[in-house]
């Protein structure tokens, strides 16, 4: 039976960084029902973003931060060829 203490006991585990597997393993050695506990953890849910959804969003910022400095020092590159090829022409033009 799931009880207000298997809950807050999951909770508070989970607070403290402890993954849904090492609280089931835990409670399940203490003597808890193996049917109780997952029934209590897939109950309330971790908040917590898995380790690799943390990092791989972290990756994906820098990139995306990475790519638009890039794309800007380009644009830029650009803008300036092209700004001296107007000079050019417009020099050329009034001799």
């Amino acid at each position: 039976m799931v009880t207000k203490e298997l809950n807050k006991y999951i909770k508070e585990c989970r607070e403290k960084g402890f993954s849904d597997l090492q609280i089931r393993d835990t409670l399940v050695e203490k003597g808890w029902d193996q049917k109780d506990v997952l029934e209590a953890i897939l109950a309330r849910p971790s908040k917590r973003l898995p380790k690799v959804v943390s990092i791989a969003g972290l990756i994906f910022a820098v990139l995306l931060v990475g790519a638009v400095i890039w794309a800007i020092f380009f644009m830029l590159n650009d803008i300036q060829k092209i700004s001296d090829e107007i000079t050019t022409m417009t020099q050329q033009i009034h001799k």
